[in-house]
C-alpha cells in the first residue's frame, strides 16, 4: 500500500490562462470536431488531464 502512496502523481499544479497547455487542449478540441472546454480556470493538472483523457482520450485512441 505504501507503494502506491508514494508511486502517485502529484497533479496539484495549476496552470495560468495564458499557458501553452490552454493553447494545445483548445487545438486538440478543434482538430477533433469538439466544442471547446469551458474557460472559467485557471485549471489544476488534475482538471485538465480529467478534460483530455474523458473527452479527447476516446478520439485519440487512450
Amino acid at each position: 500500500m505504501s507503494a502506491s502512496i508514494f508511486g502517485a502523481v502529484n497533479q496539484q499544479e495549476v496552470y495560468s490562462l495564458d499557458s501553452d497547455v490552454y493553447d494545445a487542449i483548445e487545438a486538440l478540441y478543434i482538430h477533433q470536431g469538439l466544442s471547446l472546454p469551458s474557460t472559467t480556470g485557471p485549471y489544476s493538472q488534475a482538471e485538465l488531464s480529467l478534460m483530455v483523457d474523458r473527452r479527447l482520450g476516446p478520439q485519440l485512441g487512450l
